[in-house]
């Protein structure tokens, strides 16, 4: 196995190394290409690593998980539309870890939560947002209302 360190723009080896291997590492390293797949991976998942700290912090209302997942899926679409790559893997990875956290209870909070209404002043109501419904549904394959639905009859039986 080779050690290297790195030294400002270039790679000295501290053992003997062989020169076609140091050399190829070297190439691959300083190639352009691979700094600019380096840089649009770290646009890939930052947004992925910002989800993972806010739902290990305290700080995320219940109602909140579901736009932070909603986030993160349109996300990976953009950047796979700006990077001209496909993401069905992608998607069925992070699908299949939004399905082992998900509870119908993050629906109900959801629809509880103030923030998504607006206050229409022509009829002096508020009116669900059904556009951000619509993008759960398409994103997550899930059924907001049905999921709600569900929690709200659960918890009218029990009591």
């Amino acid at each position: 196995m080779q050690i290297f360190v790195a030294t400002g723009h270039s790679l000295a080896c501290i053992l003997n190394a062989d020169t076609a291997l140091l050399q190829t590492i070297h190439d691959l390293v300083t190639d352009l290409s691979f700094i600019a797949d380096m840089e649009s991976a770290l646009r890939l998942l930052q947004p992925i690593l910002a989800l993972l700290l806010s739902l290990e912090a305290d700080k995320p209302l219940l109602s909140q998980c579901l736009p932070l997942w909603l986030s993160v899926f349109q996300h990976v679409k953009k950047w796979a539309a700006d990077e001209h790559q496909q993401t069905a893997t992608l998607e069925a990875v992070l699908l299949k870890r939004f399905r082992k956290c998900y509870h119908p209870a993050m629906s109900a909070a959801f629809l509880c939560d103030a923030a998504f209404y607006t206050f229409d002043a022509e009829s002096e109501a508020y009116t669900a947002n059904e556009q951000r419904i619509s993008d759960m549904a398409a994103h997550l394959k899930i059924d907001v209302w049905a999921d709600a639905t569900k929690v709200c009859q659960c918890q009218h039986a029990t009591t």
